[in-house]
């Protein structure tokens, strides 16, 4: 009976690393340890689940937010660690950050987890029945493998936000260029993952669109100023000039192998195309254009028509809408219209967030 529950428990422990190491927010990443240890710490199959109360949290060590929280703890989310636990919890935590990194008595457990940087992750547990040796060595092995995940985590987000950051200021500085506020850039940011959630994408992936969107205009950092800024409406040959932004923009993205600048290079070129055909570069009709270049083209326009640019002044809320809804079928997809208007308070609120600063 001794073997086979050895043999039970590191059959969980494989399980359990196996889904800490998959790819995931820092929510679902302590979410799911917290998971994974009740399921340890109850091998036995007549040990209720409901009985245990818990919680995760991250952050600082003076400043951890609850992101998931389980029984009692289910109301906790988004509050101060230290305003819903005893002064206990934070000796529970200087013992959990020597040693192995947890605290493991009868009742309740603490584990907490430090990356490089001294982002901490912890995840407390309370209901425990008594532990016997093999739970206790159970839980070891899996603490010292999440140690490794969560260290882990943090280097792949750090290059991520890294990559997020670079891709903002990019298209931030090509906006300043033809005098245009970077909060046109946060706004079109977060009008384009409203639309690509709405459209159906997943998270990830209106994630993606976001955080790409910010590089449509990108192309222009090739065309001249006399153009980029000019007052007045442009000659015939200037929006020639004008238009190969959207190719010059592709061409300088299009051989990344990294993600949101992939997206970024569809973005750029695709976001001038029109559903009835009629658009730039390539006069693509229908879905023929990316849902990027869909998704990406109204969340532009919407923001410009609102916007104050060297020539013009920005449009009331009415003729705006008023435009879309004539311009629906004809420059923009149909569906892609309809999400808008039926989350119109939300691109309202995310307009009144990012307001351009006089």
């Amino acid at each position: 009976m001794t073997i086979e529950d050895n043999k039970r428990g590191l059959e969980k422990i494989i399980e359990a690393s196996a889904t800490i190491f998959e790819p995931q927010s820092m929510k679902r990443f302590v979410g799911g340890i917290m998971e994974q240890l009740t399921s340890l710490l109850y091998l036995d199959e007549e040990a209720v689940f409901c009985q245990t109360s818990g919680l995760a949290a991250e952050g600082s060590h003076n400043d951890m937010k609850i992101l998931v929280g389980t029984g009692d703890f289910e109301g906790s989310v988004g509050q101060n660690l230290e305003d819903v636990l005893s002064s206990d919890w934070d000796t529970d935590i200087e013992k959990g950050s020597n040693g192995h990194g947890h605290v493991l008595t009868e009742g309740p457990y603490t584990s907490n987890f430090v990356s490089a940087n001294g982002i901490e992750s912890l995840v407390h547990l309370t209901g425990l029945s008594e532990l016997s040796d093999l739970d206790q060595r159970l839980v070891d092995i899996f603490s010292k493998n999440v140690g490794i995940a969560f260290e882990n985590m943090y280097l792949k987000n750090d290059i991520e936000d890294t990559q997020r950051e670079v891709v903002y200021r990019l298209g931030e500085a090509v906006k300043t260029r033809s005098k245009e506020t970077g909060n046109h850039v946060k706004r079109v940011a977060e009008y384009s993952r409203l639309l690509a959630l709405g459209y159906g994408l997943s998270e990830e992936e209106a994630e993606i669109v976001k955080l790409a969107s910010p590089l449509h205009d990108v192309g222009k950092i090739g065309i001249p100023d006399a153009i980029l800024n000019k007052p007045g409406p442009l000659t015939p040959d200037e929006w020639v000039s004008m238009q190969t932004h959207a190719t010059l923009g592709y061409d300088l993205l299009k051989n990344s192998q990294r993600p949101i600048l992939q997206a970024g290079a569809i973005i750029a070129l695709e976001h001038h195309e029109k559903w009835a055909g009629n658009g730039y570069p390539h006069n693509k009709v229908g879905e023929d254009i990316h849902v990027y270049g869909r998704i990406s083209a109204l969340a532009d326009v919407f923001d410009a028509l609102g916007s104050d640019r060297c020539y013009k002044k920005s449009w009331d809320l009415d003729r705006i809408l008023d435009l879309l809804r004539e311009e629906r079928g004809k420059h923009f997809e149909p569906r892609i219209i309809d999400i808008f208007f039926s989350e119109l308070d939300a691109f309202l609120a995310v307009r009144d967030a990012y307001q351009d600063r006089v």
